[in-house]
């Protein structure tokens, strides 16, 4: 099901790997190499064909689950170098959104909030990502399912 025209952007929930990069912390895909910036949404690209994403018959866009516990499985999983940690949050999506049985792709979106899993570096991690003008909170779970728990009997 396509919804372009929505009165307001849709919410879902998605992963992202914190990354290190030179002008500070910042979001990245948990599949992809691609980095969010801060105060700008996300526009989705194909990478397998020339049309805009989403598209109907393919399966790029920015996905995003309907729940938390299904984005908190990609807290564990890809890790570069430059890898900081991983974090889960509610993303707002727009423009063209497919719905799938278990979320959305979207071709634009921008991160609402976010929590950072339990580490050493958590209030720090947290603070340097307030760069992109969202509520950051740690919970107190490790990365994995117990971070949904977590953050269900917080919302």
């Amino acid at each position: 099901m396509s919804a372009p025209d929505l009165a307001e952007p849709l919410r879902g929930w998605r992963a992202w790997r914190v990354t290190e990069t030179r002008a500070g912390l910042r979001l990245a895909s948990v599949i992809y190499d691609d980095t969010w910036q801060p105060g700008k949404p996300f526009r989705a690209t194909c990478r397998s064909a020339p049309h805009g994403a989403p598209g109907a018959r393919c399966g790029c866009g920015i996905y995003a689950a309907r729940s938390s516990f299904d984005a908190a499985r990609y807290l564990i999983g890809r890790n570069d170098p430059l890898v900081v940690h991983r974090v889960v949050g509610v993303v707002r999506l727009w423009g063209v959104v497919f719905e799938g049985s278990r979320g959305w792709r979207a071709e634009i979106a921008y991160p609402e909030r976010l929590w950072v899993p339990q580490v050493s570096a958590a209030g720090e991690i947290a603070r340097l990502l307030g760069v992109y003008g969202i509520p950051v909170e740690g919970v107190a779970a490790r990365p994995g399912a117990g971070v949904a728990s977590e953050i269900a009997a917080l919302t």
